[in-house]
């Protein structure tokens, strides 16, 4: 019996929690959420850039030769470079979609 109680609140504290995530604003206008993938792209991103400091440092200190810096640095830049433009490209979006959300916005109260 007691489960069920104990299931009971936390079935009514998810949906006290959720509540806000799923309805709906009355005016029609959705307030954008953060983009998770920007912030993995970010992570990514960052990861690469290390990964190249550190290709850089150990070519310099003499433990890698020219010809695996050379493949390793091209192989590392080109994902970094490729990581930064789909971050553009997200931050693009996301600034388009929220002019959008502001003009929405500015004409149901501009009546």
């Amino acid at each position: 019996m007691s489960t069920l109680i104990l299931f009971g609140l936390l079935l009514a504290a998810a949906a006290y929690i959720a509540a806000p995530i799923i309805r709906k604003r009355p005016d029609g206008v959705m307030l954008a959420n953060p983009n998770h993938a920007i912030h993995d792209l970010e992570s990514q991103k960052e990861n690469l850039l290390a990964a190249i400091q550190e290709l850089e440092f150990d070519y310099r200190s003499g433990k890698l030769s020219s010809e695996d810096f050379e493949h390793l640095n091209a192989d590392y830049r080109k994902k970094a470079i490729s990581v930064i433009q789909k971050i553009k490209r997200l931050d693009q979006k996301a600034a388009d979609d929220i002019e959008l959300q502001i003009k929405k916005y500015r004409e149901l109260h501009s009546q």
